[in-house]
């Protein structure tokens, strides 16, 4: 004969001897909210990488990238890549490297390279900020009916 180790859900009263059932347990409060929390090591990383992308409203794009480099330094350089019309890099063109100390002299220098790229009519593009929905094309008065069905 197996002994069950689960306790008993009665007890016997000490004063009158009868089973008695035994109170159930208050329900537990569900546990508070903890907020998600990095390692310090994470939280304070700086940003590898930054940049800008340009167009000339064709083929044709000019990337301003900052990098950080492993000294704490960043390199600033633009890359210029033509593709054809099927979306394939045809050329790409590396130049106007630079190192700078920090990320505040490194984003100095993508803003002023942007500044003149702009000048010389490289087109920034911009966001239109969101979901756009389309005009609804019926109204609950015109369902249209179902495509093949004879009525």
């Amino acid at each position: 004969m197996k002994h069950s180790t689960r306790s008993k859900q009665t007890y016997r009263s000490p004063s009158t001897g009868q089973a008695v059932p035994t109170p159930a347990p208050a329900p537990a409060a569900p546990p508070a909210p903890v907020a998600p929390t990095l390692p310090a090591a994470v939280q304070e990383r700086p940003q590898q990488t930054f940049g800008v992308t340009l167009s000339d409203g064709k083929n044709q794009q000019l990337l301003c990238v900052a990098t950080r480099r492993r000294d704490g330094g960043y390199t600033t350089c633009l890359q210029v890549i033509e593709r054809a019309p099927d979306g394939k890099v045809k050329s790409s063109e590396r130049g106007a490297t630079q190192k700078h100390a920090n990320v505040e002299e490194a984003r100095a220098a993508i803003d002023k390279a942007v500044n003149l790229a702009l000048k010389q009519g490289w087109i920034q593009r911009r966001g239109r900020g969101g979901y756009l929905a389309r005009p609804d094309t019926f109204d609950l008065n015109s369902i249209p009916k179902p495509k093949g069905v004879k009525r």
